[in-house]
């Protein structure tokens, strides 16, 4: 979780210029409308979980249903970002967690598994508050290092203070006990320490850090700890008051059971399960646009489709069932200089994924050296795609063939979305290359990742204008949906046909390709009737007004997205950010 919390951290100091204020139109399992930053800090959680390879099932607010991770003696239990609806205005967030020995049967006993728990405090001087049974310890977040060190061990409830915390809109649902205890505690009546001062922030980790820290004269006292009365839900049953009357209980205070003299503490939200959104692990809410396109692919297993929810949730694009994705492997295949000099920032790795992030791409692309590089730096915040296969250009081959440098495992193991592999329909070694895909596609497929192929047709049985040319570009379209690819990327295609024989039938049935709109739209026909995700890359370095026609071309034509490199990462970081920016909003028709 310290790993979670540092890249959520980040992520909410970059709420307001990511676009992650503001709500989904969903709603959560609790029946609570989901806030853009529950989902996102939701997959920074699942995706740094599994990368830890410590917990055996994660069950999240944010999620319907528990998620099995395979290994690890622990569950764990959490509220990704407590007081998300803060976010908006500038407010106090948090996250919590409890973690409990891993149990085959399903939820433990409220409490009774449970090994430690803990929550964290993003504000001025984000900190990690946790027990392990023995002690609260305040960890504090080194803003250089990017780790959390012990800034305040073994810390203790105060005896005594002035305020309490409390969500007084909800008295309607107050008990008479509740309401008599709230009533004492503001009465003005001239006894020490009244009246108490309210301090409610809307995060119950905000009024914690307040009331542990917080020191001054006078009584304290402590509410109990049930405010509304109706049965807990699934994420109370996961741990909400557990976690909390165990880290208060290690603070040197009581079980909420048996409250004596102390702080008026607790927050006891609605639960339940009417009006919920059912959506995939660490996955975005689910608009009717990506339904549809799941069920595309109906026979791939649950983590396939959740990954592929990822891929069409994640960024500014996300719900649309658009995607503009930044894949860097040109380093690998056109040489550093070629790649990286125009932009010299572009040599270091974190770089891309920073851009990635910022523009609010859909997902990331790169070989493995360039994710090995950064993946535990921006685990989660944006999906990742491993590029299994690569090729350079140091020696001209008529009939090229990308050597594979990564497998499945290393996929995984940076917990990525999905794997990407390059083919060369037209090069003599095609069919090489096609059983390598269709052997790590099987094993991506089964171990629960998307597959992306990259279809560029390439070899000396095709002139140079024949790569690009509709009917074969067309029918590189049509190969990859047949080696079960869930995303196909090729490039534009032009009007020339290169095959005398598919010339002939293009002419007498009337196939339109004047316009690019109309050649896209072949394209994408040639992909299963439309019903294969087609992206279109983007190519050598154009100016700004062929590329948003292309991109206009893209849109009109049913393309599902564009994945473009150089003609981004090539830019200086403010032109790059405004180029992606304006894609977006042209895919997304707000700009024509």
């Amino acid at each position: 979780m310290a790993v979670a919390a540092d890249r959520i951290e980040a992520l909410v100091r970059r709420a307001t210029l990511v676009h992650l204020v503001g709500m989904t139109g969903a709603t959560n399992v609790q029946g609570e409308a989901v806030h853009k930053l529950d989902e996102a800090a939701n997959r920074i959680c699942v995706d740094a979980v599994r990368a830890s390879g410590r917990a055996a099932i994660l069950v999240s607010e944010e999620m319907a249903e528990p998620l099995p991770l395979g290994g690890g003696p622990f569950a764990l239990y959490i509220d990704p970002v407590d007081g998300s609806s803060n976010a908006d205005v500038n407010g106090s967030l948090g996250s919590i967690f409890s973690v409990h020995a891993a149990v085959p049967a399903g939820l433990p006993p409220a409490g009774r598994a449970q090994r430690g728990s803990g929550c964290v405090m993003y504000g001025p001087g984000p900190s990690l508050m946790v027990t392990w049974g023995r002690g609260l310890h305040e960890f504090a977040l080194d803003p250089d290092a990017r780790r959390f060190v012990l800034a305040r061990p073994d810390l203790r409830l105060p005896p005594s203070g002035r305020t309490y915390a409390v969500n007084s809109g909800r008295r309607t649902y107050w008990t008479a006990g509740v309401r008599a205890f709230v009533d004492d505690l503001t009465a003005d009546d001239g006894r020490r320490g009244r009246p108490y001062s309210l301090r409610y922030s809307g995060s119950l980790t905000a009024d914690l850090h307040r009331i542990l820290l917080e020191r001054r004269e006078g009584g304290r006292r402590q509410a109990p700890p049930r405010l509304r009365g109706e049965p807990p839900g699934l994420s109370r049953r996961a741990g909400r008051r557990a976690r909390l009357e165990w880290a208060r209980a290690h603070s040197g205070h009581h079980s909420a059971d048996h409250p004596p003299a102390g702080a008026a503490l607790h927050r006891q939200r609605r639960r339940g399960r009417a009006g919920r959104s059912v959506r995939p692990a660490g996955g975005s809410a689910m608009t009717k646009r990506v339904k549809e396109i799941l069920s595309w692919y109906d026979s791939d297993n649950p983590g396939t489709r959740a990954n592929l929810a990822r891929l069409l949730g994640a960024g500014r694009l996300g719900g649309s069932g658009r995607m503009v994705i930044l894949p860097v492997d040109q380093g690998f295949e056109h040489g550093p200089a070629r790649s990286f000099a125009p932009n010299p920032a572009g040599y270091n790795p974190l770089y891309h994924f920073e851009l990635a992030i910022e523009a609010g791409c859909s997902a990331y692309a790169a070989p493995l050296g360039f994710l090995e590089a950064g993946a535990a730096e921006f685990a989660g915040e944006i999906p990742l795609i491993l590029k299994l296969n690569n090729h350079d250009l140091l020696l001209e081959e008529p009939d090229p063939v990308s050597a594979v440098t990564a497998g499945v495992r290393d996929a995984l193991r940076l917990g990525c979305a999905a794997i990407g592999f390059t083919i060369y329909p037209g090069s003599a070694e095609r069919t090489r290359m096609y059983e390598q895909i269709a052997a790590l596609g099987a094993e991506a497929k089964a171990a629960g990742l998307a597959v992306v192929i990259w279809s560029y047709p390439r070899g000396s049985a095709l002139s140079k204008a024949g790569e690009t040319a509709l009917d074969v570009v067309a029918y590189a379209a049509q190969i990859s949906a047949q080696l079960g690819a869930h995303i196909i990327k090729v490039k534009l295609p032009t009007e020339h046909l290169e095959q005398e024989a598919a010339k002939r039938v293009y002419e007498s049935t009337r196939i339109p390709r004047a316009a690019l709109a109309d050649r896209i739209r072949h394209v994408v026909q040639s992909a299963f009737d439309g019903r294969r995700i087609v992206i279109f890359s983007g190519g050598a370095r154009e100016d700004d007004a062929t590329i948003f026609d292309q991109v206009r071309a893209i849109r009109d034509g049913g393309g599902f997205g564009s994945i473009i490199g150089r003609n981004s990462f090539q830019r200086p970081r403010p032109e790059a950010l405004a180029l992606l920016g304006r894609i977006m909003a042209i895919y997304t028709g707000a700009e024509p």
